[in-house]
């Protein structure tokens, strides 16, 4: 008993601290900030923006009205006051209101630091305990308070667990409690069900799905990145693999960025190939790429979840649920459509379930190996590392929880090593590029919260329990958010009550890997729970974590999947003790389904909904002024220039397409200076473009060829009902430099509904002898690089190629290697030995030495698994439930 009561502590002690950790970094208690502007003009109100300091996160705090601002209920640290242009007067004053205590500061006494107006330390309520820098803090019992009430629900969750735990452990309930929770053998799971019905209505289900989230919403799976980042460049490069070109480089976007080498757009990811085909070739609608992607992902992981349930014993009804609902889970279907790649966790994760499974049941073999480093392998071509990151870590936690609890030995591990080497091997073409790429790149790490506070979502549908993602994302339907942790409710009810009972009773340790997905679950949860479960901050210490380990909700996908292998398993059990075990699995069954199609209607939120659908035509006016020419691809001299969008960073207007924001520009073929690549925008050279840009916008502009403006910040915004998104939709990238060009004079080409299409004049083309910049050199670009047209040059002639210069460019003319240098402002030069025809400029990143090391590590992972299956190595097999 003495035991048990502490493991119960160690579960309430851990409650309380997750929820000290989020009450102090959430800071719902603290004191309302408000702070006004008084005595400025309009124009400076306008340009006016309040940043917010606070444990652990910071962020730009939408206005209330122009010059007034009312900041998130947060422990706030610090408040700084920012003007795009030197305000136009220094006698404004700053009123700060705290609570009920108020300040009046003169702008003109704030402390001036890194361009910013900050609040002075002694504006606060006073003095605040050391665990909480917080000049809002509202006193100890307000705290105290909140702490109790946010911790009470999870206090009940365990006080109900425990009180069912307790109760089943008693006579005479306490051999059947134990069986249906696993924790003794049992084959009290005779298979009384029609198979083939449950197979017929498991099809359908999936079937009717699909379909319905189609007519829900056409085009379901493409909106957020997946519309307006994945799919344009996914296309460009499909486009080009079928015009025999390999997609090597961009044209469109940061003056010119590799392609393949990035992974983004997932080209060497055989799946995204297949996708591009069925929907070209056989739809007739290259639009449809991602939905044929997401059906095909969908199909495959509906088959190898079934396979799965059926290999630990589930009967074909809950087999035929559980796999249904894994692959309609909310955040499949609400991270896939908003995240492409992510859909292909409804496939890898039951395969490698299936590899944990296998290597429980006894020694493995070369299909084993083969079958978890292809896996593995394929998984990082999808286009997020992080992908094949949470797989592996999946993968090590099941193989260790079945190896430990199984008492296995070492020896049976060793297939382990040649599969992840093999999967290393497959991976390297695309990774060594992105560890070249990304060497010495510090991202953005976001506070990780968790979604402790939302696991009720997970039981409970909307609209009992409304729930939201830690990040706060979401347009339209964001009531509905919730269901992104929804998976029919009961499974996570079940493995809940498992997982609890398991902790407080200890089985035998054969129940632990007999139930290895237990132990994988437990795992799962601390990671979503983020950085209050304390796990997070450790693997933080990981190599490269900064790139993987972002976002925790990316972890749930893992978490589902386990839980809905134990609440199946413990359903079909409980299912086996009762009188008329068919009548009660089609009403079950029956009841699952339904709940099960309400959830799929209730899946319409995504990151972020956009008001179009791909991708509509551009207007005439500017289609004319991009491609003046017959041949898309041509640049001369009416086109040889770049574009620059001045829009907000996010908007649902449906005519948002018209300013080419983000990676649009792959789609349309019109080259631009901005783009949508965290891994590009990270590299030095681009940074250093967008520096020059803010610091001299004209100069930047006319230098890298920025002709084109298109203008739309300055309109009305169309705002999201969710108000979280107010910063992205009343922000403009590189605010600095929009300023200043808005103000430049500018010829208007032409206007379409709130957007401006307008002519900045003296910029340097695309492609021009050095000295003579007003000389257009016509080319052709493609994704491997430019063709110049070098006719009219003489030996000896210094020409300027108005991209950016990366390594592995190289430069030919007619087939002489030139050398390859670059200018002050990165842009590619070079000279001309000899009069030609045609200069090449290729974007020739070392495919055949990253090739030549993942086949190497591959031949030497074949040739470890061989010498390790040609050992006959044999280890005892552990009794597990059929």
């Amino acid at each position: 008993m003495m035991w048990i009561f502490c493991r119960v502590l160690v579960l309430v002690v851990g409650l309380f601290a997750v929820n000290f950790h989020l009450a102090i970094h959430r800071g719902e208690f603290a004191e309302p900030i408000t702070v006004t502007l008084e005595g400025f003009g309009d124009d400076d109100l306008a340009r006016a923006r309040l940043w917010q300091y606070n444990l652990g996160s910071d962020g730009m705090v939408p206005p209330s009205r122009p010059g007034r601002w009312e900041c998130p209920a947060r422990c706030t640290i610090a408040l700084t006051l920012q003007f795009s242009e030197p305000p136009k007067t220094q006698q404004g004053v700053v009123h700060v209101e705290i609570g009920s205590q108020s300040f009046t500061l003169p702008l003109q006494q704030l402390e001036q630091k890194w361009g910013s107006y900050w609040i002075p330390d002694d504006v606060n309520t006073g003095p605040t305990p050391g665990f909480a820098r917080c000049r809002n803090w509202p006193g100890m019992p307000a705290f105290v308070v909140y702490l109790l009430k946010r911790s009470a629900p999870g206090l009940l969750t365990i006080l109900f667990l425990g009180l069912i735990t307790a109760v089943g452990m008693r006579e005479p309930f306490r051999e059947r409690f134990q069986a249906i929770l696993g924790m003794i053998p049992t084959t009290a799971c005779a298979v009384e069900s029609s198979s083939r019905c449950w197979n017929l209505t498991g099809w359908a289900g999936l079937i009717a799905g699909f379909i319905a989230l189609q007519i829900l919403e056409p085009y379901y799976f493409t909106q957020d990145d997946a519309l307006v980042g994945e799919l344009p460049g996914i296309l460009l490069g499909c486009r080009s693999l079928w015009q025999g070109t390999f997609p090597d480089w961009n044209p469109y976007v940061f003056l010119g960025a590799p392609l393949a080498t990035i992974g983004f757009w997932a080209i060497t990811y055989p799946p995204q190939l297949l996708s591009y085909a069925i929907a070209r070739h056989i739809l007739g609608n290259e639009f449809a790429t991602m939905e044929v992607f997401a059906a095909l992902h969908l199909l495959v992981g509906f088959i190898a979840m079934r396979h799965l349930c059926r290999r630990i014993g589930m009967s074909p009804m809950t087999t035929n649920v559980s796999a249904l609902s894994f692959v309609f889970a909310g955040c499949i279907l609400i991270m896939g459509r908003s995240w492409h790649a992510f859909i292909a966790n409804a496939v890898w994760l039951p395969l490698l379930g299936i590899a944990i499974q296998r290597f429980r049941e006894g020694p493995v073999g070369w299909k084993w190996i083969l079958g978890v480093g292809v896996t593995l392998g394929l998984s990082y071509h999808a286009g997020f590392p992080q992908i094949v990151a949470i797989l592996g870590m999946f993968l090590v936690t099941g193989l260790a929880s079945v190896a430990i609890a199984d008492r296995i030995s070492i020896k049976r591990l060793l297939p382990a090593i040649p599969a992840v080497l093999l999967g290393v091997g497959l991976s390297a073409p695309l990774l060594l590029h992105h560890l070249q790429m990304t060497g010495g790149h510090e991202r953005f790490v976001p506070a990780e919260y968790g979604v402790h506070d939302e696991l009720g979502s997970a039981v409970v549908p909307y609209p009992l329990i409304e729930g939201n993602l830690p990040t706060d994302w979401g347009t339209f339907h964001i009531e509905k958010m919730g269901h992104f942790y929804f998976f029919g409710g009961i499974f996570a009810a079940l493995f809940a009550l498992q997982a609890i009972c398991f902790w407080i009773c200890v089985p035998d340790r054969s129940a632990w890997a007999c139930a290895w997905w237990v132990p994988c679950g437990i795992v799962a949860l601390l990671l979503v729970l983020g950085e209050p479960a304390g796990l997070w901050k450790g693997l933080g210490e990981l190599p490269m974590s900064k790139f993987f380990l972002r976002y925790s909700f990316r972890f749930y996908p893992w978490l589902a999947f386990c839980a809905i292998l134990s609440g199946g398993l413990m359903l079909d059990r409980i299912l086996a003790t009762l009188p008329r075990r068919r009548t009660w699995e089609w009403i079950i069954g029956a009841a699952m389904l339904c709940v099960l199609a309400y959830h799929l209607v209730m899946c319409r939120p995504s990151f972020y909904n956009y008001g179009f659908r791909p991708y509509p035509e551009l207007p005439a006016e500017f289609e004319s002024a991009f491609h003046p020419y017959d041949d898309s691809s041509f640049v001369g001299e009416k086109n040889s220039r770049r574009i620059a969008s001045w829009c907000r960073l996010r908007s649902t207007s449906a005519d948002y397409y018209t300013s080419l924001p983000l990676n649009l520009p792959h789609y349309y073929q019109v080259p631009g200076i901005f783009g949508y690549d965290p891994v590009v925008e990270g590299q030095p050279r681009v940074a250093e473009v967008y520096r020059r840009l803010q610091e001299n916008p004209v100069a930047a502009c006319k230098a890298y060829g920025v002709g084109w403006h298109l203008f739309s910040y300055s309109e009305a915004p169309e705002h999201a009902p969710n108000g979280r998104l107010r910063v992205m939709e009343n922000s403009v990238q590189a605010e600095r430099a929009y300023r200043v060009l808005r103000k430049t004079s500018m010829t208007t080409r032409a206007e379409h509904k709130g957007t401006s299409l307008k002519e900045l004049s003296g910029v340097d083309p695309l492609a021009f002898e050095t000295l003579r910049p007003e000389q257009v050199l016509p080319m052709r670009v493609h994704c491997r690089g430019v063709d110049v047209d070098a006719g009219g040059l003489r030996a000896g002639s210094r020409v300027t190629v108005n991209f950016l210069w990366y390594p592995h460019m190289t430069l030919e003319l007619d087939g002489q290697p030139l050398s390859v240098e670059k200018d002050e402002w990165q842009r590619i030069t070079t000279t001309l030995p000899s009069a030609g025809t045609t200069l090449s400029l290729r974007y020739e990143p070392p495919w055949g030495k990253t090739c030549g090391v993942g086949g190497g590590l591959c031949v030497a992972a074949l040739l470890l698994g061989w010498g390790i299956c040609r050992l006959r190595l044999s280890a005892r097999t552990a009794p597990c439930e059929r």
